[in-house]
């Protein structure tokens, strides 16, 4: 499920822009975008990873019992 922050990408860097003139920190705001970005995708991994070892363990569990 995608999220969204109300503004589109190129509103934000208007903003950024309008309050903020230095390059360090205009750096820093492409900077901070690509790093959540990175952590979105990670997050998406983990839980894709968890969704499936829950399956796995629920499966197993199942042939279990019918073993007893």
């Amino acid at each position: 499920m995608a999220l969204s922050a109300g503004i589109s990408r190129d509103g934000a860097w208007e903003l950024l822009k309008k309050y903020n003139s230095d390059p360090f920190h205009l750096e820093h705001g492409e900077i901070v975008e690509q790093c959540a970005g990175h952590i979105g995708k990670v997050v998406f991994l983990v839980e894709a990873l968890c969704k499936a070892r829950n399956k796995i363990i629920t499966e197993h569990t199942l042939l279990l019992l019918q073993r007893v």
